[in-house]
């Protein structure tokens, strides 16, 4: 793939008989899919067999593809509602965030840190509704724009920044509770000594 080829012109080739270029697409936003899907409560199986699925539903439907708009956030839409189709009960489990800014040196106790860090943050994220979670992830880690949230989500500009906001809050909360409990434990362990 060209360096300066958009989506557009990779999907302009495909559609013009060069189907081997999909690998192109495929290459580019597999771990971008894996990611939601994995975030949206997939196991690692059922995360690379939706993909597959989804990517086949993407190739089938390209021409669908309106010129001009985001193929990712196209792309992403497919995804989630394969997911949704065949998982409908199963509730978001995890998110992948991205903390890699959050420590600068990779130091092994910066690395142990940081991992720690972002387990914290997945078992917390497990406490806030599906949308809220569904949102946050494409705004933080996919860096959607709101008309692609509403577009993969189905709802309305209104109903995405109001799940994105509680969710912003519900997190916080959520993390300030946390460093609270783990205060007032360290203060109970050292009065027992």
């Amino acid at each position: 793939m060209s360096c300066n080829q958009t989506d557009d012109d990779i999907i302009t080739l495909i559609l013009h008989g060069k189907p081997e270029r999909f690998a192109d697409l495929v290459n580019k936003y597999k771990q971008k899919v894996y990611g939601i899907l994995v975030g949206m409560g997939a196991t690692h199986e059922d995360a690379q067999d939706t993909a597959q699925e989804a990517f086949m539903k993407a190739y089938r439907n390209l021409g669908s593809h309106e010129s001009g708009k985001s193929f990712a956030a196209w792309l992403y839409t497919i995804v989630v509602r394969t997911f949704q189709d065949k998982f409908k009960r199963k509730a978001l489990t995890l998110i992948e965030l991205d903390t890699d800014n959050f420590i600068e040196v990779d130091t092994p106790e910066h690395i142990y840190l940081k991992a720690e860090s972002e387990a914290d943050i997945h078992r917390l994220m497990l406490q806030l509704s599906d949308i809220q979670r569904l949102v946050l992830l494409l705004r933080y880690t996919e860096e959607l724009t709101y008309e692609e949230m509403c577009a993969v989500t189905g709802l309305n500009m209104h109903q995405v920044k109001n799940a994105l906001y509680r969710g912003k809050q519900s997190l916080k909360r959520l993390i300030e509770q946390k460093g609270a409990y783990a205060c007032g434990t360290e203060l109970h362990q050292s009065r027992t000594y």
